[in-house]
């Protein structure tokens, strides 16, 4: 939901001002992080449902991600241009960065509130990295992650439903709840597997045959157009 408000947020800008979307983009940015920090803290009197909820409000990841596809569309070859892009040995030290962030842990509620700006700049550099950077050092491109890219409209529907039956399944069986590691794994396991089994189902048997169907009818659509424009054509001869 928060995806759709921050598009909401967008559109006036997309439709009228267009000229002035990139310092748009930065103000949110700059507020949104503001109210990160400031939620965190409680300086805003909010009671706590109404602090959890703004805690999800964190426009400045989609703000980010939407700037830097501005960039990307408008100034490609300045944007890919960076070092960030263009230095190897800095594509993996950022890298690095981005996974030791998962094993990162303190109780500084400003630290665990700022970092969210860095990380989310971090987001954006990956995607664009991965997707359009001549010059990336991270290699996706094989088979595996081709097979999985087919399905990820599935995996995209699907994850969030069954990360909720996951933990709902270890929540009232307690498995592995006295062996962390061992629970994280397999955890992790089952969300993975379940949701790409439900993602290729989805594919195979809903995805697949509306997009045939889809070209179905537009190869009759276009079969008509053209008999009855032929049909025009000999009757005006």
């Amino acid at each position: 939901g928060v995806q759709e408000q921050f598009y909401w947020l967008m559109l006036p800008f997309m439709k009228f001002k267009f000229k002035y979307l990139p310092f748009f983009l930065v103000m949110v940015t700059i507020v949104s992080v503001l109210v990160n920090i400031g939620n965190a803290y409680g300086i805003f009197g909010f009671s706590e449902p109404v602090q959890a909820f703004v805690h999800t409000l964190r426009f400045h990841y989609m703000s980010i991600g939407a700037l830097l596809g501005y960039y990307l569309y408008f100034k490609r070859d300045q944007l890919l241009g960076l070092w960030i892009f263009s230095k190897k040995w800095l594509q993996l030290v950022l890298f690095t960065l981005l996974v030791m962030w998962y094993g990162f842990n303190t109780d500084s509620v400003f630290i665990k509130n700022t970092i969210t700006l860095p990380l989310s700049l971090l987001y954006g550099w990956i995607i664009i990295n991965v997707g359009s950077n001549p010059k990336n050092v991270i290699k996706i491109d094989n088979k595996i992650f081709d097979w999985i890219g087919q399905r990820t409209f599935g995996v995209y529907m699907m994850h969030m439903f069954v990360v909720y039956a996951v933990s709902f399944f270890f929540s009232k069986t307690q498995l592995f709840f006295g062996y962390f590691y061992l629970y994280i794994f397999v955890f992790y396991l089952m969300v993975f597997s379940i949701t790409i089994a439900l993602a290729h189902l989805s594919f195979k048997y809903f995805e697949n045959p509306v997009m045939d169907w889809q070209k179905n009818l537009k190869y009759k659509f276009k079969t008509r157009r053209e008999i009855k424009l032929a049909t025009q054509e000999v009757r005006a001869s």
